[in-house]
């Protein structure tokens, strides 16, 4: 006789033998006087084929997933060091060696802690009245740059709470929405990591929408400093809206929207801030300093991202741009250039973040042309200007792939613009350089500063960056 087991479907995927062996087994019942063979009477012994036990389902592939026993610790190191041999021989080098670890555990699904810090060699002394006193600033020595929490709150409703990046804003090289993260964008590497505030963030998201709200208590020492910025994201057809707010008891509220969307082949962003007053200390033309507090302040900005590859080979076409209103500038600009010994600067009154981006109107613009005619070249040029001070920098440069390990890169940086503008602090100066790429992870470069009317012994710049490489 034979015995099936419970879920006699998954057997017969499982040995589909079984059921030749049934119907063979019949054969003597039908065959009757026939004489029995012995190879037949194998699948008729009921102990042949029995109840089989079959384990429970296992989880979900999504949960074993997300969960992990292990902490998984990475990060990236790289020495750098520089002789400017412009300068006196005594203080012309200087070098430094940079180690950034970051870790990453979920125990459970719902839990996740991800840190992050860097350390950078040699470590900074503390110096009180010019002199060492031999002690590590231990804020200069570990700069902790993440250190977090995930956790579920509800089905689709999530939590961050510590020091965090946050991704506000579409903007690729000036982002005005973006009033959480304490770093602005590095214009020469756009894409390069952020210094964010410690902060609560709940997250739903559904109908594809996301709802943020955040919670912001970054060095504070009273309950009426935190600030709240909530933030509103979904998709309208082929535009990707956000709607968002900043408020903080003693600083100017926002309202702010933005967008990306595509016309054609080109991609386009904007953002529009809308202020009561400027959060900056302003510095008036008669030494004395001056607010904005109660008038409204607007800041706009439009961007493009444009690629074209093409269908022969013969190159690929790449450009991005960016124009901004910053309503938060000063009309002239120069008032913003300040000597380190001004008295504004020394008391304090004016500080080193109420001078950044004192234009009203900023541009920047990056074009590429590489693989061209399929070979290894390629041609680039950058553009970053701020209109009203009359500054910028312009940057063409060429260079050539001899393989996936080599290559070189001729490029002559141009600062145009009175001394101590944004763009300008030695006033106008070209550099010629020649980088050379080794091993893909390494790099040496070799620059000339030129300043017309400026004259040194020896005007050249050698600087190294050394196994960078992550891990």
């Amino acid at each position: 006789m034979i015995r099936i087991n419970k879920i006699g479907q998954r057997l017969f995927l499982r040995f589909p033998a079984v059921l030749l062996a049934a119907a063979v087994a019949l054969l003597p019942m039908q065959l009757g006087a026939q004489e029995s063979d012995p190879f037949l009477d194998m699948f008729s012994n009921p102990d042949m084929i029995t109840e089989e036990n079959i384990e429970e389902i296992s989880a979900p592939l999504e949960e074993n997933f997300l969960i992990s026993e292990k902490v998984t610790i990475g990060g990236q190191f790289y020495f750098e060091a520089a002789a400017d041999f412009r300068k006196a021989w005594d203080k012309n080098f200087s070098y430094s060696g940079v180690l950034q670890l970051n870790l990453d555990a979920r125990p459970v699904e719902s839990f996740r802690f991800f840190a992050k810090a860097e350390t950078e060699y040699p470590f900074i002394d503390t110096e009180t009245n010019g002199s060492s006193d031999g002690l590590i600033d231990v804020e200069e020595a570990v700069k902790i740059q993440e250190l977090y929490a995930d956790f579920n709150i509800a089905k689709a409703v999530y939590g961050r709470v510590g020091k965090q990046t946050i991704a506000w804003g579409v903007g690729r090289y000036f982002s005005p929405a973006d009033v959480l993260n304490l770093t602005p964008i590095d214009l020469d590497d756009p894409d390069a990591e952020r210094t964010g505030p410690v902060a609560l963030k709940l997250h739903a998201s559904g109908l594809l929408s996301n709802f943020y709200t955040y919670i912001i208590s970054n060095e504070i020492s009273s309950v009426a400093d935190i600030a709240i910025a909530p933030k509103y994201e979904t998709v309208l057809g082929s535009m990707e809206l956000g709607i968002a707010g900043f408020y903080r008891y003693d600083m100017a509220p926002k309202l702010i929207a933005m967008a990306t969307f595509p016309v054609g082949e080109v991609d386009l962003y904007t953002e529009l801030v809308g202020a009561w007053g400027s959060d900056k200390t302003y510095a008036d033309n008669a030494g004395g300093t001056y607010t904005t507090e109660n008038s409204p302040v607007v800041q706009a900005t439009l961007g493009f991202s444009y690629k074209y590859t093409d269908p022969l080979g013969n190159g690929v076409f790449s450009s991005s741009g960016q124009f901004w209103y910053n309503g938060e500038g000063y009309a002239d600009p120069s008032l913003a250039i300040l000597a380190e010994n001004d008295p504004r600067i020394v008391a304090k009154t004016i500080l080193p973040g109420d001078l950044e981006n004192p234009d009203r109107y900023y541009s920047a613009l990056n074009v590429t042309f590489s693989n061209i005619l399929k070979s290894n070249v390629t041609v680039a040029a950058s553009w970053f200007s701020a209109f009203g001070g009359a500054t910028g920098r312009i940057t063409p440069s060429a260079s050539y792939a001899f393989n996936e390990d080599f290559s070189l890169t001729a490029k002559v940086p141009i600062n145009y613009g009175a001394a101590g503008a944004e763009f300008s602090p030695l006033g106008f100066q070209y550099t010629p350089t020649l980088e050379a790429k080794l091993f893909g992870n390494s790099q040496v470069s070799f620059a000339v500063p030129i300043s017309p009317g400026t004259v040194y012994q020896y005007p050249f710049v050698l600087s190294l960056s050394l196994a960078k490489e992550r891990f």
